[in-house]
């Protein structure tokens, strides 16, 4: 027997490890949580993100905004949302896609957290696939 062979065929000791084939996870739904348009130059923000949500006043708008995200059945306390290739096909009422922006610092969504109405939360572009996040929410179909 060659060494190689002899190596293959060692039963001193048992495997210390176990390989399992993952099932194939095919991406699901996929949902664009950002505000279109948001990033040209010159724009008053706060009274666009307030025609983009059809409300009067910015503080109509946070309330609302607060109030909007389902508290129960309850949804996962933080997710992870990317800004990744993923092509979305839906996306949320825009009071959800704010209410959401607004407690996601970076790739993470805390919803037990502070709102923070910002520029800087507001203007990012984030895709979720997260199923038992999205189950929670009324989606619509992105039309392209």
């Amino acid at each position: 027997m060659t060494e190689q062979g002899q190596a293959l065929h060692n039963m001193s000791a048992p495997p210390r490890s176990q390989i399992q084939v993952a099932p194939n996870r095919k991406p699901g739904a996929v949902v664009q949580v950002a505000i279109p348009g948001i990033l040209q130059p010159h724009l008053d923000w706060k009274q666009y993100i307030m025609d983009f949500c059809e409300e009067d006043t910015w503080e109509d708008l946070m309330a609302h905004a607060d109030a909007v995200l389902p508290s129960t059945p309850p949804m996962p306390p933080f997710f992870v949302m990317g800004a990744g290739k993923l092509k979305p096909d839906y996306q949320f009422d825009p009071l959800v896609t704010v209410a959401l922006l607004a407690r996601t610092a970076q790739n993470l969504c805390l919803l037990n957290s502070k709102p923070m109405y910002t520029f800087e939360r507001l203007r990012q572009a984030r895709r979720l696939n997260d199923e038992k996040v999205i189950k929670h929410l009324t989606t619509f179909l992105l039309d392209y």
